[in-house]
């Protein structure tokens, strides 16, 4: 089996989100963080043949990316990484016991926002937030000008500087969701968002032109005047 590079690129991914994973036989990856903050689904171009668990995912990645170009054999109880037909890697599975599997999907029920963030919004976002060190990315819906911003903040000091985007969507209501930035580790892209503030208050991102989504829960400092 070859694995593409968009399957690569997806496992690259999810080893920012956890660094081991428990791949399912078919063509659908799954990946949560240890502190269940962050879930992620994608549909892969790739079927693997049967379940397996990697403890370190970015190690595997590695031995792979040290090949220009490599096949793997499935077999009982490992993996045999070959290449150029004179190199290779047996990679024993690891124990599923030791690994973090999802066995559950995640949906948002009642829905109380929608909106979209541009490819281009994300990345300048993301780069102003990091200059000033901000610690919160915030979306806020304001009814009194008619406008929803995102930016990043300092949640405990309102002096910092900080930038904003203006998506230009009114809110129909006041709120504020605030999202840690550790747990914003999507792949790059634009992306349609869904909220709720049903029991644990989430956000579903699902990118707009690959089949991966991601569930993240918003902070505690969240509001919602709906």
């Amino acid at each position: 089996m070859i694995l593409s590079k968009e399957t690569l690129d997806i496992l690259y991914n999810f080893s920012t989100i956890n660094q081991n994973i428990f791949i399912n036989k078919g063509n659908v990856l799954k990946t949560k963080s240890i502190q269940k903050t962050i879930y992620a689904e994608a549909t892969i171009p790739d079927a693997f043949p049967k379940d397996f668990a990697i403890y370190n995912l970015k190690q595997f990645l590695s031995v792979i990316n040290t090949f220009n170009g490599c096949d793997i054999t499935f077999k009982d109880d490992k993996m045999v990484i070959h290449s150029a037909g004179k190199y290779s890697v047996e990679y024993p599975y690891a124990d599923p016991e030791t690994v973090d599997s999802v066995k559950k999907d995640l949906v948002i029920k009642n829905p109380i926002i929608k909106l979209t963030l541009e490819e281009d919004d994300i990345a300048k976002i993301n780069s102003l937030g990091s200059i000033f060190g901000l610690n919160m990315l915030t979306i806020e819906g304001n009814t009194s000008n008619k406008t929803t911003t995102v930016y990043y903040q300092d949640i405990k000091n309102n002096l910092t500087a900080k930038g904003s985007v203006n998506l230009f969507t009114e809110p129909e209501f006041d709120y504020k969701i605030n999202i840690s930035p550790e747990n914003w580790k999507m792949m790059k892209g634009s992306y349609d968002i869904t909220v709720s503030n049903e029991q644990i208050p989430m956000c579903k991102l699902e990118h707009t032109q690959m089949p991966i989504k991601y569930f993240i829960a918003l902070h505690s400092s969240s509001e919602f005047h709906n």
